[in-house]
Formats: C-alpha cells, structure tokens, sequence
C-alpha cells in the first residue's frame, strides 16, 4: 500500500481502514483455570476451566494436563482429563495448556497435591449389633447381639453405611396382676436394633421374656433371649452371628441370654448368660456379645463375657455394657410374687474398621467415632449413630444433613421427616430443595398430610408420614409411611390395636400403635409420630386409664454439622386433652396430635425442613442461585451453609 501523506482523499482513507482490519495478528490462547485433581489407582484426574482468550483463530483443539514430577501428560477436547502411568505413593501436581491453529499457550496454576496409591486389598471389620433388654419378673436375659468379623475388600469412593445398633429396652418392674405390652409395665424387654457396615449386617439381640407375657417365651435376634419363669421356648438365634438363649428349667427364674460363642443356660434358680466371643482388631483380645443372666430369687445368674448383664436377684437385672452388645439381665423379685423387679438394657453395639494408614476416610456428621493410628494401620471404632462413610486417597469431600418436612399432626402424632447425612466428593452443581412441613387435619374435613421431601442432587430425605385422624374412623387408621411414619389413632368403641406407620430404613422409625384393650364409651388413645432416633411411643387405653392421651413421640438425632449440636427429626405426641404444638421450623419435627381446647379437633403441623452442606475452607466458596433462603453458621475450619427455604442450584 503506498505511503500515504498530506490531505488523504475518502478513497485513500478506505483503503487505510481496509488495511488495519486485515493485519489481525495470529496468537495462542490464554492460561485456563486449574480446578481439583483427584487420585486413582496410578492416575488421576484434573478438571478445570477453559480460558476466556481463546486466541486467535479463536478455536481450542486441545488441552494437555502435565504432572509434576515426571512430566507425564494427558491430552483432550474438555474437562476434566486423565493422566495415567503415575507412580503410586509418590505425591503430584498438576497445570494444563490450551492449544489453537497458532499455538500452545501459557500453563494454568499448579492443582491442589494428589497421590495415587493402590487400592486397598482388604479393610478388616468387627459389627456387633446392640444386645437384646432382659424381661421384668423372674424375667429371661436379654440375647446378645449378633457379632460379625471379617475382611471385605474395599470399593474407592463409594458410600457406604454404617449403623451401631442401640440396645434393647428393659421390661419394666411391675405386678403379675398386669398382662401390658412388651417394653411396659412388667413386659418383656425390647430387641436390640441392628449394626450396619455397608452390606454387611448383625441383627439385634433378641429380648428377654417376663414370666406373665407373652407366652412367655424369649425373642429371636442375633443371639436368642431366655425365656421368663413358665416359658418352655427360649429364642433362637441367627446362625453364624449368635447362639439360642435358655429356657426355665426349675425355680422361680428366666433362662439366661444367648451369647455369641454358647448358648444361654436353662435356669434351676436362673440361667447364666451365654459367653461372648474375642476379637483383637483393635490389638488386645476383647470379649464382646455376651447374654444377659437370667432374673431370679434365690441366687445370682451371672452375665455372659462380652458384656452380658447380671440377672437380679430380688433387684432389677443389670444393664449390658455399652459397646459390646451384651444381653440386659433379667430382673428378680424379693419373695414377693407382686413386687417384681425391671431388667436391664441392652449394651449398644460397634462397628470396628481397621485399614491402611495411607487412605482417607470421609466419615458424615451423624456418627460418633474415634480413630488410632497402629504400625502402618488406622482403626476407627464407631460407638454412636448412623450415616455414611467414604474411602479415598484424597479428601475433597463435602459433608451433608438433608431433612425432610414433619408430617402434619392429626389423631396420631405426625411422624418426623426423614434424616440424612454423609459425605461425597466434590462436583457439581447441586440442586438443593427444602420440604415443608405437613399440614395437620382440619376436624373431619381434611385430612394431614405427608411431609414434603428434601433433597440434594443424588440423595433425598423422605417426608414424614402423617398422623392418622381416629374422628374420622373410630375402628382406628394406620398412620402414614414416610421419612419416619406417623401414629395411628383408634376410637372408643373398637377393642384392638392398630400399627403406626412405617419409616424409611436409614431416615426414622416407625410410629407409636394405639391398643384398645376394652372399649370405652369415652376416650381416645393414638400412638406418637416416629423419631429419626426412636419409634414412636404407643399408647393404650388401658395404660391410661381411658382418658385421651397419646403415646409420646420418637426422639430425633443430635448432630453437630453446623458446629453447634442440634436435634434434627423428632415425632409428634400424640392425641392430648391438654396441649399441642407445630413442629418448628427447619427441624423436621412431626405436629402434635389434636387437642380440645382451642383448636377444636385440629392437630398440629409438621415443621419443615432443613440442608447443610459443610466443606474444609481452604475450597471456595459457593455460588448459591436464586430461589433460595440461606445462612452461614460458624465452625472452625469449615464452610458452612444452611438452607432453610425453598429450591435452587448451588455451584463448587
């Protein structure tokens, strides 16, 4: 083009302006955004951003992520890509390029420090489940829980459950006069609940029975219970967790609980407990899931090793030990045949894990635990709860509470919404959606409802059941399934018992059942809404004496997300003349059963729910979409957000 100088014509000044727009000088793109690389077996995988200069000609043909040490490479179109032939236990990092026609361009941050180990061969495991409550009255010992050990190989990155089972509930004190439910007055004891780790499972000792009911033979559970003064079938256990419990032989006394390495003695003056088994997973040999001794009145009936109670001896019979699965003892009498004493309570199960030191475990906010480190070796004993659990080489991992809405009240309590915690690795984006709360029955011309669902993209918390309305059937309704169920409700002019709802496995429990022993022509009875940590109570006339009084709901679980500890998912009480209250807010409560005084025959409704997400503070923080109420509670070391309305995407 010629110089130009002086006075330009339009012409020459086109062509000018032709000339500058033609001289766009070729370039290479911008650095991307390093995100997160995750380890794997000998690889590992590295997500990031593209960059916003893409360079001219402004097309990326391809991304190369380079790793420090050894300089080994993994190319591709998109995020994320893998790099493999890494040595395993040698720590990397890792920066990607961006390439177009023109070039490669500069290299991205170095990613986060990540090592690639090989899968672990084996995790060693010990489950004991919680041990059966002995029975009240010359009572039967509580069976021990079952007791599982083994190793198992282990999966990367996966969740996987773990439940320590809670012990059984004693067989209160009482008079033979009585013929009431299992777990009151003067009853047989209650089974213990199961111990989880992932598909393995240890089911709960069976109960002890009491000498007037029922039957009054002892429970099947992972070791059987003893039956009470007068049985002839002692409960059976389950092969290859546990052993049957004993029978009455002769005297006034129970037969001793099964433990896991024999069976529990026929009593002649009360049946000792059945021994437990050893196990040297965490270095010393430890009994555990020993039966409980059976009650009597001329001498003691010792306990099984491995925790299993004494029975009583003109006393109450003495707990199982915590964390060993033991079987309650059965409870004595003092010579008099109607002062009969109580049982014991079943010892709480554990689980046990023993793995190398060299991988993480993410473990959620619901269970209580303690790790120690041994040779090469980590061994972590969980001693309370339930929730998941996750291994990996790394720790990118988020933890999470998820609870539903509380069912609404009616009759019967509502049951609480559904509990969920864990832990899962970091990706992205999540839809978060808080449940309300149900709504509670309006007299006979509606009925409550179901607690709405709450949920985290891959994981949702159930809502919980409704209470059932015993003013709309008198013959009595089965309170709603959900998270936890609801409680049922029975009128005054049928006699029987009708169940409670049924809860989600691993979010509640079951709602309180309502017994009409005899009909009344006044009187309600209704069971309470089932916990997150506990069924629902059941009521009984009977018990009540045929006043309107409902059983008391489930307790929920204290858990400490948030860095406070708050509890989460209780049932609503059932039916009361005297009071009644909605759940509150974001606790995933059950409402109360109806009242007379100042609601007419309305009940109560269901508190809504609540998600936490909590992640270490060295990630950045969220970006929270619109459509979504939330705060930020303090804990050290941690981000913390708190959604409490409403529904939305959240970004890492």
């Amino acid at each position: 083009m010629p110089n130009f100088s002086g006075s330009w014509t339009v012409t020459q000044q086109m062509q000018a302006v032709a000339a500058s727009l033609w001289a766009i000088t070729p370039r290479v793109p911008g650095a991307p955004t390093i995100g997160t690389a995750t380890a794997d077996n000998a690889s590992a995988s590295v997500t990031f951003t593209a960059p916003a200069d893409l360079g001219f000609p402004a097309t990326i043909t391809a991304f190369t992520v380079t790793s420090s040490p050894d300089g080994l490479t993994g190319t591709g179109a998109s995020s994320p890509i893998t790099v493999s032939g890494l040595t395993n236990g040698t720590p990397y990092t890792f920066t990607v390029t961006a390439t177009n026609a023109t070039g490669t361009g500069p290299a991205s941050a170095a990613s986060n420090s990540a090592t690639p180990v090989a899968p672990p061969s084996f995790v060693e495991y010990l489950v004991v489940a919680g041990g059966g409550g002995g029975g009240g009255g010359d009572g039967g010992g509580g069976g021990a829980g079952g007791f599982l050990t083994n190793t198992t190989t282990m999966v990367w990155n996966t969740p996987l459950k773990v439940h320590v089972g809670a012990g059984g509930e004693k067989g209160v004190a009482g008079s033979n006069f009585a013929s009431p439910a299992q777990g009151s007055t003067g009853g047989v004891g209650s089974p213990g609940a199961n111990s989880v780790f992932g598909t393995v499972i240890s089911n709960g000792g069976g109960f002890g029975s009491s000498e007037f009911y029922p039957g009054p033979n002892g429970g099947s559970g992972g070791s059987g219970g003893g039956s009470g003064y007068g049985g002839s079938t002692a409960g059976p256990g389950t092969p290859g967790q546990g052993n049957a419990g004993g029978i009455h032989h002769s005297g006034t006394a129970g037969g001793g609980g099964g433990g896991a390495g024999a069976a529990g003695t026929n009593s002649s003056g009360g049946g000792a407990g059945g021994i437990g088994l050893t196990s040297s997973i965490t270095g010393p040999s430890v009994y555990y899931a020993g039966g409980g001794g059976g009650g009597q009145s001329p001498s003691a009936s010792p306990g099984g090793l491995g925790g299993g109670g004494a029975g009583g001896v003109g006393t109450a019979g003495v707990a199982g030990t915590t964390n060993t699965g033991g079987g309650g003892g059965g409870g004595g009498h003092p010579g008099n045949p109607n002062n009969q004493q109580g049982g014991g309570t079943g010892g709480s199960g554990i689980v046990i894990l023993k793995y190398p030191s060299v991988y993480y475990l993410g473990i959620g906010s619901g269970l209580t635990s303690n790790s120690v480190i041994s040779g090469s070796n980590t061994i972590t004993s969980f001693t309370e709860g339930f929730g998941n659990i996750q291994f990996s080489n790394t720790a990118p991992y988020m933890e999470y509470l998820i609870v539903a809405g509380g069912g609404g009240g009616s009759g019967g309590g509502g049951g609480a919404g559904g509990v969920l915690t864990g832990n899962t690795i970091f990706s992205g984006p999540y839809t978060v959606t808080v449940g309300a709360g149900g709504a509670a029955n309006f007299q006979t011309t509606a009925p409550a409802t179901q607690g709405a669902n709450s949920s985290i993209t891959g994981y949702t918390a159930i809502g919980g059941g409704f209470g059932a309305g015993g003013y709309a059937n008198p013959g009595g309704i089965k309170g709603g399934t959900g998270g936890s169920g609801g409680g049922c409700s029975i009128g005054s002019s049928v006699q029987g018992t009708v169940l409670g709802g049924v809860g989600t496995d691993g979010q509640g429990n079951m709602g309180g059942m309502a017994v009409m022993i005899s009909p009344y022509t006044a009187g309600w009875t209704s069971g309470g809404g089932g916990g997150a940590g506990q069924i629902g109570r059941s009521s009984t006339n009977f018990e009540t004496g045929g006043s309107s009084r409902g059983g008391i709901g489930g307790v929920g679980r204290a858990l400490s997300i948030t860095g406070t500890s708050v509890t989460y998912g209780a049932g609503g009480t059932g039916y009361h003349n005297s009071y009644g209250q909605n759940g509150p807010a974001n606790t995933g409560d059950g409402g109360y059963g109806s009242r007379t005084a100042g609601q007419g025959s309305s009940g109560w409704d269901g508190g809504s729910g609540v998600v936490v997400i909590a992640y270490p503070n060295t990630y950045p923080a969220l970006t929270v979409g619109g459509g979504l109420t939330y705060d930020q509670p303090s804990r050290s070391g941690y981000r913390v957000y708190r959604f409490t309305l409403g529904s939305g995407t959240i970004t890492f």
